[in-house]
């Protein structure tokens, strides 16, 4: 008469973990029972079928990971490589702010906002500590020190805002022309997508 194992015991024996009196008592059993070693076969793909579902499952997890760390909010899609290379710092720039600090004027106008290395997504604003003497000349530079976009500020104004939707994540210099004067500082755009 055939001895009757239970799920639990055929996945012990799959797993190599059957004590050796009921291993050898398992083994006897396939070799006279064709249909426990039909019981015991179907229990195997079950247990790959649903290991190879669960390292499917964990890997488009990864993938999914990996997707929103080099996806853009417009939904674009960046290699690491390319990330880098939109974040490296300008040497020349950054050897410049190191050198003078640039966020004040000859005539007393400061930049409040936005702060060195601060992070904007969807819009950029500039905030002065008084209305801009003249008309100012904003240039914000990528950080092979292209320009990407050039604006006129009126004179008078206290703020100014620009949308960022056509702008690449990764780092960038702003420099604000006002007369004989500059001010510059660095900025980042997206920066939750900048490579570790």
């Amino acid at each position: 008469m055939p001895i009757l194992f239970d799920t639990e015991t055929i996945d012990n024996y799959l797993n190599g973990n059957l004590d050796s009196n009921l291993l050898a008592l398992f083994e006897s059993e396939i070799d006279s029972n064709k249909n426990f070693v039909e019981q015991v076969f179907c229990q195997k793909m079950i247990k790959e079928t649903i290991e190879q579902h669960d390292k499917i499952a964990r890997l488009q997890t990864i993938m999914s990971q990996i997707y929103s760390r080099h996806t853009d909010i417009q939904k674009r899609v960046y290699t690491t490589k390319q990330l880098t290379k939109q974040f490296k710092p300008c040497q020349y720039y950054e050897q410049e702010l190191i050198a003078a600090p640039m966020r004040s004027s000859k005539y007393a106008l400061k930049v409040i906002e936005p702060q060195k290395e601060a992070n904007f997504d969807n819009e950029l604003f500039f905030s002065f500590d008084m209305p801009t003497p003249i008309v100012c000349n904003l240039i914000i530079e990528d950080n092979e020190e292209t320009i990407v976009e050039q604006y006129d500020i009126a004179a008078g104004s206290t703020n100014f805002t620009i949308l960022l939707n056509n702008y690449l994540p990764g780092r960038y210099y702003w420099k604000l022309d006002i007369g004989d004067n500059v001010l510059m500082d660095s900025i980042f755009v997206q920066k939750n997508l900048m490579p570790e």
